[in-house]
């Protein structure tokens, strides 16, 4: 499995390879709102693993926009995606066609945004939304065209439920068919399904709120991923499912751990000037890790990709 990074930040990313020019992480970028893609597709790419592009639907869909203006918005993003992809696709390892019908039965739309893009010669991977109607048998009776496909956001359907997560997933696994899963990284669902890729902005969102993931292998239980708190001048937010840095009994493997692989000391989490970047580093580096941990799993239960 490649787990890629949503946005993550051209300094973040060359912080990364400033520590250690191996930590290439996969970076997911969206196309709604991006300023300067020439920075992760040219003058970065060396420090990039792989790379995807996301046309933006998710964040254009949470503007909660009325009708007609949506629809106006959509139309003209849709336009400048295909101009630009058109031009650009060769510049990603692959990219997300348009889907800005979310709902349960927007596959027509969607499909036909899909053969839109094709049409401008644009190579699209289409995304899934409704897990439980024809779409998944669709691509599955359409390939080898479509040998990688998507599943976002699933009104009315639970992905976040294993078992429902599980039989979309295998059932096109074992139609040779590779998945990728938008917006998933919690490990106890994507270490349990046979899909190719993901991408998670968890990274970022815990950085900013003063959290930090750690694997701590020294937990008896399945669940191994702990959430560590780094309060903001020491101003306390509400904590959650994370433990205050001073009561965290296995700070000191923690920081061991981030020593030895960013060379970050507690302070670096603390300080305000240096917080920010510090949690960045360290959360992007859990998730570089825990692909490591997914692969090897995967390659023991010979789940493979061609």
């Amino acid at each position: 499995m490649k787990i890629f990074l949503s946005s993550l930040s051209i300094p973040v990313l060359k912080r990364l390879h400033e520590i250690n020019p191996a930590l290439k992480p996969n970076v997911l970028i969206t196309f709604y709102g991006l300023n300067s893609p020439k920075d992760y597709t040219k003058t970065y790419r060396n420090m990039i693993n792989g790379l995807i592009l996301d046309c933006g639907a998710f964040s254009l869909n949470n503007k909660k926009l009325g009708y007609e203006a949506h629809v106006l918005e959509c139309d003209k993003l849709f336009m400048q995606y295909r101009d630009y992809t058109k031009l650009t696709q060769n510049d990603y390892d692959f990219l997300f066609s348009f889907d800005d019908d979310f709902t349960p039965d927007g596959f027509d739309h969607n499909f036909q945004r899909l053969l839109d893009l094709e049409a401008a010669g644009v190579r699209a991977v289409p995304v899934i939304h409704n897990l439980h109607n024809h779409e998944i048998d669709f691509f599955i009776n359409e390939k080898p065209k479509y040998s990688l496909v998507a599943i976002g956001q699933c009104r009315g359907d639970d992905r976040t439920n294993l078992s429902v997560l599980f039989e979309a997933v295998d059932k096109l696994y074992r139609e040779r068919i590779k998945v990728h899963l938008f917006g998933m990284s919690t490990p106890s669902l994507v270490s349990h399904v046979p899909a190719y890729s993901c991408d998670s902005v968890t990274w970022n969102d815990y950085a900013s709120r003063g959290r930090a993931l750690y694997y701590n292998p020294e937990v008896k239980f399945l669940n191994k991923e702990n959430l560590i708190y780094f309060p903001n001048k020491e101003k306390f937010s509400n904590l959650g499912n994370a433990v205050y840095y001073k009561d965290y009994k296995y700070m000191d493997a923690f920081l061991a751990h981030i020593k030895s692989k960013l060379g970050l000391v507690q302070d670096d989490l603390i300080a305000a000037q240096t917080q920010s970047m510090s949690l960045s580093l360290v959360n992007a580096l859990y998730f570089m890790e825990l692909e490591e941990r997914i692969n090897e799993d995967n390659r023991l239960r010979g789940i493979t990709f061609e």
